[in-house]
């Protein structure tokens, strides 16, 4: 399952899109890992900004796609997602079926999480080389799927009449990707692989096929065949830039444009919905333990954070994908490490 974000001609007679099926959000309650208690919140309850099937707007747009962590909705980063799509991008989301909490398809059908089941191995890197593997091949098959739709032709497998002018604003020539956690692992090892991605952005994931980065005796491909295709990596604190080995080895093998950035007293989901959504979790639901907040979103101000990452996100593609000049970005959270 996509979803699919862009600049729309009118929202009239169209319905806010949820940020995530009653189904979907029902499997995230009990699956996700930010430490409130199931039952607490009802996650269906989020609306986004966007419409559902609103005619799409007459001008052909660059194409960025979002990959989620480990274990978390195609949906679970709609604050950056939507910011993009407001500056002019085409930007598609992709679930991983059987990996996120669980996929609801137009028919009803809903593909539960096995990840569960499989995740506390005593080895865990073959599962995780099964899921690179898995993640990267559902990717590159999205992009099929776009160029399909860009030429003209319905890509639905239910053969629903698409947006009205939804193939023309596609300009899969210029088409970027980022991802959080594993998602930025997988988009990385995407463009070495696949031309077709001309600039990338890992948001606080490890390029090694291992659950701890410490020793990096795993490191994916990309990490030691480096990459010309531009990237961005964005951290979370000073450890990842001088303890995250697989982040050491890709940089020791520079073959391109490349920043690394530090977004000061951020946590690992600092780059999901969880900046936006929890502090208002903590507020109206109460009662949750003193460390949610800090575990996941550690001490930045959300706003702050929010503001950084769409600042720096959106001036990376413009850059590569829109060939503009640099504009400048003021961030006092962030530091970029030579």
């Amino acid at each position: 399952m996509t979803s699919v974000f862009y600049p729309v001609a009118s929202t009239a007679g169209y319905q806010v899109a949820p940020q995530m099926t009653s189904a979907e959000a029902d499997a995230y309650d009990t699956f996700n890992n930010t430490g409130v208690p199931a039952g607490k919140v009802d996650w269906a309850a989020t609306d986004t900004h966007a419409y559902v099937g609103a005619p799409a707007a007459p001008e052909r747009r660059p194409v960025v796609l979002y990959s989620p962590g480990l274990g978390d909705p195609r949906g679970w980063d709609t604050t950056l997602v939507e910011d993009l799509a407001s500056r002019g991008y085409v930007v598609v989301t992709a679930d991983h079926t059987y990996e996120a909490p669980a996929v609801e398809f137009p028919d009803g059908t809903v593909a539960k999480s096995v990840l569960p089941s499989v995740i506390n191995t005593p080895d865990p890197r073959p599962l995780i080389r099964k899921l690179i593997t898995v993640r990267e091949a559902d990717t590159r098959f999205v992009i099929g799927e776009l160029a399909a739709l860009a030429a003209g032709h319905n890509p639905d497998a239910e053969h629903r009449p698409l947006p009205a002018g939804l193939p023309a604003a596609l300009d899969v020539t210029d088409l970027g990707m980022f991802g959080h956690s594993m998602g930025g692992s997988e988009a990385f090892q995407t463009a070495l692989d696949d031309p077709r991605v001309k600039a990338v952005i890992n948001m606080d994931g490890s390029l090694a096929i291992s659950l701890d980065d410490g020793d990096g005796s795993n490191p994916l491909p990309v990490a030691t065949h480096g990459l010309r295709t531009p990237f961005l990596l964005m951290g979370d604190k000073v450890d990842d830039h001088y303890t995250q080995a697989s982040w050491d080895e890709l940089l020791s093998h520079i073959r391109g444009w490349h920043r690394d950035l530090l977004l000061r007293g951020s946590q690992h989901a600092s780059y999901t919905d969880d900046e936006a959504l929890l502090p208002q979790v903590a507020t109206q639901v109460g009662g949750l333990p003193p460390n949610v907040i800090s575990d996941n979103i550690g001490f930045i101000a959300p706003a702050q954070a929010i503001s950084c990452e769409r600042a720096y996100v959106s001036a990376f593609f413009d850059r590569f994908l829109r060939h503009r000049p640099d504009r400048p970005v003021n961030c006092s959270a962030s530091v970029f490490i030579p």
